[in-house]
C-alpha cells in the first residue's frame, strides 16, 4: 500500500473516530436534555435540537469514513471520498468565515484542522485516482 493510501485510509479511521464519537455526544446531549431544562429557558429543547443536528453531523462523518476506509483500498470509491472530503472542507470554511464575520461561533481552531486535514484527504485521494498505485 502507497503512502498516498494510507492517507486516505488514516482519514477514513479519522472520520470514522470522531463520527463515532460524534453520535455518542449526541445520545448524550438528546437524551439528557431534560437536564438542561433547570439553567436555560427553553433548555431542554434547545439541547434536543443541537443532538439532533450532532448526530447529523456524526453520521455523515462515519459514512465518510466507511467509504474512506474502503477507498484505500477499490479505486472505484476514490471519486465519492474526494467529493465528501471538499464537501467537509467548505463547510469547515464556511464555519470559519462565518466566526469571523459575525463573531458568533465556536473556536476557529476545530474547523481549521478538519478543513486541512480533509484538503490533505484530498489531494492523497487525487494522487491515488490519477495513478500512484
Amino acid at each position: 500500500m502507497s503512502s498516498n493510501r494510507r492517507i486516505v485510509q488514516g482519514t477514513g479511521l479519522f472520520y470514522l473516530v470522531f463520527g463515532i464519537i460524534a453520535l455518542i455526544t449526541a445520545a448524550v446531549m438528546f437524551f439528557g436534555a431534560p437536564l438542561a431544562e433547570s439553567s436555560m429557558e427553553d433548555g431542554t429543547e434547545i439541547a434536543m435540537m443541537f443532538g439532533i443536528i450532532l448526530a447529523i453531523i456524526g453520521l455523515f462523518m462515519v459514512v465518510a469514513g466507511i467509504i474512506g476506509l474502503r477507498a484505500a483500498k477499490h479505486d472505484n470509491l476514490l471519486k465519492p471520498f474526494i467529493y465528501i472530503s471538499a464537501f467537509i472542507v467548505v463547510l469547515n470554511l464556511g464555519e470559519i468565515g462565518l466566526t469571523f464575520t459575525s463573531g458568533e461561533g465556536g473556536s476557529i481552531y476545530m474547523n481549521l484542522i478538519y478543513a486541512v486535514f480533509s484538503f490533505v484527504a484530498i489531494v492523497a485521494a487525487s494522487r491515488v485516482l490519477n495513478g500512484d498505485k
